[in-house]
Parts: structure tokens; C-alpha cells; sequence
């Protein structure tokens, strides 16, 4: 996979982005990952991306990883933050299809992890016609008391795919996380299950996988294979 590095300019944000280019003969999706410097350095993302489309267990796809700014950005831009998630639905993906015009304008997948697998479901929400499915690894859905369930819930027709995984080692609650002293009442497992259920009820089709583990890399590098072929199974 030829990787380029390149700077992705926007309203409101610009982000270095490492890209890879899918096919440039066949009309293929594009895959974000939010996080993209865990992605790439603490997951290994690239050689499982490498071997699913390889193996034809995943399409071929162009890939755009994205990575966080900072913990204090982390804190701000992965809160459903409806900002955030138009540069990364219109800006982003307006510049990834210029570079690569066979990418196709929906059905995209959006990726992440912790508090960046809240932001990518969140996009599948507000940007239904350009990501249809999402993955959330140990996603934060306990933010601000479940809220995202409730967003979710406004919504009277969900048409996407979620995979939704958490440990069943991740129990924490009553948590402050810095650098913004962000409070945590509920477990990851009780604010995944929200998110489950509330996706579910508004006709999500949704994949709950709880893996034996903690909040970490190498449960999140376990399960990427099988997310992804899931996802991009429909």
C-alpha cells in the first residue's frame, strides 16, 4: 500500500492525513479512521488492511487516516461535534474524491475508538449519505449521560451498520478524564449498551461484539478483521 502523507484543508479544521489510493479504474468506497495515528502505530492497521483485500474479504477501497490533534482536541472534536464531523463527511471526503474520482459518494465506512468510535457512529447520524456504516471500538457512549442514545433515538429511521464492541473488563465509572476533566458516570459497557439498543430501536442493524479484555490496543487489533468484513458485508 503506497501511503501519502498530505494536508486537508477545511472551514474550520486542517489535518495532516496519511491516504491511501484505492483503484482508480473501479468505483470503490472510502474508509476513514478517526484516531488515525493509533490506527497506524498501536492497532498495525495496515498489514490487516493489506491481507483482507488481498484474501477479497473486504472490496478494494481507498483509506484516509486521520489522527487526533491532541488530547484537548480529542476531548472536542469526538463529543458529537457536528463541526467536526462536516469537515470530516463534506471537506475530507470532498478532497479524497479528487484525489481518487472513483471513489463513490456513499456507502463510505468511518472508523474509531474510544472517544473517536462515539464521533463515527455520531457521523453515520448526520451524514447518512456519505457513511453508511461505522465501526466503534469500545466507543465513549457514556458521554454527558448516555447522551448519544438519545440522539440517536431522535431519529426516526436508521438505515446503517454499527459495529459496537466493548470489553467486558471496561467497568470503570465515576472518572475524571484529563486534560478537560471529562466526567465518566457509567461503564464503557453500560454506554455501549445504550448505544445498542437505542440503534436498534430506530432500525440500525447493529453488531454487539463484547471480547474478553480491557480498554486496549490489542483487543482493538483482534477484532479489526472481522469488523470490517462485517461491515462491508452488506
Amino acid at each position: 500500500m503506497n501511503t501519502e502523507q498530505v494536508v486537508v484543508e477545511g472551514k474550520d479544521y486542517t489535518r495532516t492525513v496519511w491516504f491511501i489510493a484505492g483503484p482508480q479504474a473501479t468505483e470503490h468506497p472510502l474508509c476513514v479512521f478517526l484516531d488515525g495515528e493509533y490506527y497506524l502505530e498501536r492497532v498495525g492497521a495496515l498489514p490487516i488492511l493489506q491481507e483482507l483485500i488481498a484474501s477479497q474479504r473486504i472490496p478494494q477501497m481507498s483509506f484516509a487516516f486521520v489522527p487526533s490533534n491532541g488530547p484537548q482536541s480529542r476531548h472536542e472534536d469526538f463529543v458529537c461535534n457536528d463541526r467536526f464531523a462536516r469537515f470530516i463527511s463534506e471537506d475530507l471526503v470532498r478532497w479524497a474524491r479528487n484525489r481518487a474520482s472513483t471513489i463513490r459518494g456513499e456507502r463510505n465506512l468511518v472508523c474509531g475508538l474510544s472517544l473517536s468510535g462515539l464521533a463515527s457512529a455520531h457521523m453515520t447520524l448526520t451524514h447518512p449519505h456519505v457513511f453508511s456504516s461505522a465501526l466503534s471500538q469500545s466507543g465513549s457512549f457514556w458521554w454527558e449521560r448516555k447522551r448519544f442514545a438519545s440522539l440517536a433515538r431522535a431519529f426516526p429511521k436508521i438505515s446503517s451498520r454499527h459495529w459496537l464492541s466493548v470489553g467486558d473488563q471496561e467497568l470503570e465509572d465515576n472518572a475524571t478524564h484529563p486534560p478537560t476533566g471529562m466526567r465518566q458516570e457509567f461503564t464503557q459497557v453500560a454506554g455501549v449498551q445504550s448505544a445498542v439498543d437505542a440503534l436498534k430501536a430506530s432500525g440500525a442493524k447493529v453488531r454487539h461484539h463484547v471480547f474478553h479484555g480491557a480498554h486496549a490496543f490489542e483487543p482493538w487489533r483482534a477484532e479489526l478483521a472481522d469488523a470490517l468484513q462485517w461491515l462491508c458485508s452488506a
